[in-house]
């Protein structure tokens, strides 16, 4: 009989392509307690919206497409909720959530954002959190149940790295954690609270495009804590918007990185 060590080591090189998470998905039949906490372990939730009218088929290929090259295994949010129910211990896999939301012209509300926050109320273990969009939304125009539900998972004492995409008024509180380290924001419209000291994220590393109102960001520098700060320039006299920025966290900062290219990484 094989080593259970061994095992787990073998099924911990399967997170390269679509392929390897089909024998890894076969492999959790037959040792549900090990594979799975690979499976599982970064996992990516889309969400399509109604008002976009495109086949299914094209859904799986943009799964495909986006998740391979972050090496995430994307699963039906809805196939997730009725696995938490047979195999609880899932909840406890996940390391890594990427959620993906598909907006039309019309509502970016979507069936499937409640169950996704269903879900996400069973991960206390997520070390990082990913939430974008195809296009531009409006934060106060998604569910409400589902802005709670992302809100509370980006405060999870667990939580080291997140990132926002394509959000129009994502609220900055949502970062006052002091365990968050990393943290992207790109191409959204932010707005900050007063608060403490003390609620400021200890930030090592920032990303952020000359989209965001940085005025919010400035204060969390007092923190002393932000090692490498990397902005992505679309013009030439893009810099001067960040010089607040760069003024505030000077005393701390060990890299400044010019960069248009990591947007893409969403």
């Amino acid at each position: 009989m094989i080593a259970t060590e061994l095992v787990d080591h073998i099924l911990s090189f399967l997170h390269s392509d679509e392929d390897m998470y089909t024998t890894l998905k076969a492999c959790s039949l037959a040792f549900p307690q090990i594979a799975d906490r690979h499976l599982y372990s970064h996992i990516t939730f889309y969400a399509p919206d109604p008002a976009d009218h495109i086949p299914m088929s094209w859904h799986q290929a943009f799964y495909a497409k986006r998740t391979n090259s972050k090496g995430t295994y994307v699963v039906d949010p809805t196939e997730f909720s009725h696995l938490l129910v047979d195999r609880p211990h899932i909840a406890n896999c996940v390391r890594v959530l990427r959620i993906i939301a598909g907006t039309g012209l019309g509502s970016p509300t979507t069936a499937l954002l409640p169950v996704i926050s269903s879900n996400m109320s069973n991960l206390s273990q997520i070390e990082s959190i990913t939430f974008s969009s195809r296009r531009l939304l409006s934060w106060p125009a998604l569910d409400p149940i589902f802005c709670t539900a992302l809100q509370n998972s980006i405060r999870l004492p667990s939580i080291k790295q997140a990132a926002v995409s394509e959000i129009n008024g994502f609220p900055l509180e949502t970062f006052h954690s002091k365990n968050l380290r990393s943290l992207l924001l790109y191409n959204l419209c932010i707005a900050g609270v007063d608060a403490p000291t003390s609620s400021y994220p200890r930030l090592h590393s920032l990303r952020v495009d000359n989209g965001p109102n940085l005025s919010g960001i400035v204060p969390w520098m007092r923190n002393d804590t932000l090692h490498t700060l990397s902005l992505c320039i679309y013009e030439l006299d893009g810099l001067s918007g960040f010089w607040p920025l760069i003024d505030a966290c000077s005393a701390s900062l060990v890299s400044l990185e010019l960069d248009h290219k990591f947007c893409g990484a969403l």
